[in-house]
């Protein structure tokens, strides 16, 4: 059997399958043996149980080469990947990997319009890791395009098509595979046939669809619990991963590489997996934070493969009733810069010997768990759509954490305004530079403004802000902003909120200089000042 990501990815199912209540796919959310995590924190080392990529992009002639490594020698790993888009954190595209002990998975994103005329963004491979679903190999060659399901239904075509090209990735350790099977499995010790299914053989993984099935591609369940997890398999993640990412313009070869930024928990965390199946969920409170998929009347039918998210808990909670809210604020707070402020450089000078430009990348990876757009055009309780709806659950105060955080996008995130933009409805902030020098520590009385407004703030719109100094190096366009009047060369300091309220945030500038024959690209990470 050959493997290779279903063009399923991220389909919705509309009005349900009747799976509500009923145990027809596999999921257990808790602890396993050993579980002993008790907090998540950010790893400036670049390895943990979650990674995120800032942004991907296959705008213009852009493409994204996504790398994931497990760089445990023992366990493998069940991993959730997910693409959203740049707009409003949709889910375009997911998958289940299978990572052998010290196994690699690497992809390409592209826009590929030989597959469709509109242009959605696909993805490619020719790894030999398991995934799941299972389909035929040939169109990985071609590339498997990403998913508009979850898109407002009056989107144009193209306005689908453009959602799809720009986001970011969340990385998700699901579970271990240990060598053998774990203390609560009913064959504890013995040989675990779910290891020897996804092990390398002659650099092949066997990925053996009778093992790997009822865990994930059929309709096997488990019917006790951690036992029966334990038994299919699985162990509580140890973290582990570590990932990298690509952007390439295709036009000059200039490129732009990062690491994703990675949250690792102080020990065994939960198990946390899901179905890579369509077909309602059921209620979905205790698993997500996600403002659409929570209730008894959800505004989107969740569905099994969209779990885990970011929100699912990794360490167990005293008060389970609010433990997604409790782990989306653990997260939020390791992203979380003071005030909001962000710091980088910037090169804009077209007409130097070598013309440069610049983009900046601004993401908000945890917002979805507190604030999401709901594009229905009648929503219940509501006049006129589509809205901002909100998750204010409040969660969980931890010892050592910041009680500021209420689980409140009003606080927790800014105050967000909806705006209609090209590529459909977003939520926004409002942004301002508050410092902005060049080279040699001049600034001008009149600072320079985001386009097209005549004031100092604009509203910065969309999960993913791309922010463009002079032409964007990247093709950014979904939430594009562009810049005027700012020196050539020089930095500056963007706020994102209008008080100290600190905000979720990951990101890099891209500098690129061409001059007809040669390119050359830079990355620099966002920069804010310590203790923030």
């Amino acid at each position: 059997m050959k493997k290779s990501i279903l063009a399923l990815g991220a389909a919705a199912v509309v009005g349900g399958l009747g799976f509500a209540g009923t145990a027809q796919a596999m999921a257990y959310f808790g602890p396993g043996s050993g579980t002993d995590a008790t907090e998540m924190v950010l790893n400036p080392g670049g390895i943990g149980h979650e990674l995120y990529v800032p942004y991907y992009t296959a705008q213009g002639n852009t493409a994204t080469l996504l790398s994931i490594t497990n760089t445990d020698l023992e366990n493998g790993k069940v991993v959730k990947v997910r693409f959203r888009g740049a707009a409003n954190s949709d889910d375009v595209f997911d998958f289940t990997l299978y990572l052998s002990p010290g196994d690699v998975w690497a992809g390409m994103v592209t826009k590929n319009t030989a597959v469709d005329s509109r242009g959605y963004a696909v993805i490619s491979t020719t790894d030999k890791s398991c995934t799941v679903p299972y389909e035929a190999e040939s169109p990985w060659h071609a590339g498997t395009p990403f998913h508009d399901d979850r898109f407002a239904p009056y989107a144009t075509a193209e306005q689908k098509a453009a959602n799809t090209r720009e986001g970011y990735v969340e990385i998700l350790n699901m579970a271990d595979v240990p060598k053998v099977y774990a203390a609560q499995a009913t064959n504890t010790g013995k040989p675990n046939a779910l290891w020897t299914a996804i092990k390398h053989v002659g650099g092949v993984a066997p990925c053996t669809a009778s093992v790997i099935d009822p865990v994930s591609a059929d309709t096997g369940f488990f019917t006790n619990g951690v036992v029966g997890a334990e038994t299919a398999g699985l162990a509580g993640a140890t973290g582990g991963l570590m990932g990298g990412w690509i952007i390439i313009d295709q036009s000059n070869m200039s490129q732009f590489s990062g690491n994703a930024v990675a949250i690792a928990a102080n020990g065994r965390a939960n198990i946390a997996v899901s179905a890579q199946m369509e077909g309602y969920y059921g209620v979905a409170d205790a698993v997500t934070t996600d403002p659409l998929l929570i209730g008894n009347s959800p505004i989107v039918e969740p569905q099994w493969f969209d779990f885990p998210d970011m929100s699912t808990p990794m360490v167990p909670f005293p008060t389970s009733t609010h433990a997604p809210a409790s782990q989306a604020v653990m997260i939020s707070e390791q992203l979380a810069k003071s005030a909001s402020q962000v710091i980088n450089e910037f090169l804009n000078d077209p007409n130097g010997a070598v013309p440069m430009n610049s983009d900046w990348i601004v993401s908000q990876p945890s917002r979805r768990y507190f604030a999401a757009v709901d594009y229905r055009t009648t929503p219940s309780g509501a006049t006129t759509g589509p809205r901002i709806v909100y998750n204010v659950t409040t969660p969980e105060i931890l010892p050592n954490h910041n009680p500021y955080w209420t689980g409140d996008a009003a606080t927790g995130h800014g105050v967000l305004t909806l705006k209609d933009m090209a590529g459909g409805p977003q939520a926004c902030l409002t942004g301002k530079f508050s410092k902005v020098y060049d080279r040699e520590e001049s600034t001008s009385s009149t600072r320079p403004v985001l386009s097209p407004t005549i004031n100092q703030a604009a509203l910065y719109c969309g999960e993913v802000l791309s922010l463009s100094f002079g032409r964007s190096p990247l093709s950014a366009n979904l939430t594009n902003l562009q810049t005027n009047g700012y020196p050539a060369e020089g930095w500056g300091q963007l706020g994102l909120t209008q008080g100290d309220a600190p905000l979720p945030i990951i990101g890099f500038a891209a500098l690129n200089g061409y001059n007809g024959s040669a390119a050359v690209g830079a990355t620099w990470p966002h920069r804010w000042y310590y203790g923030n």
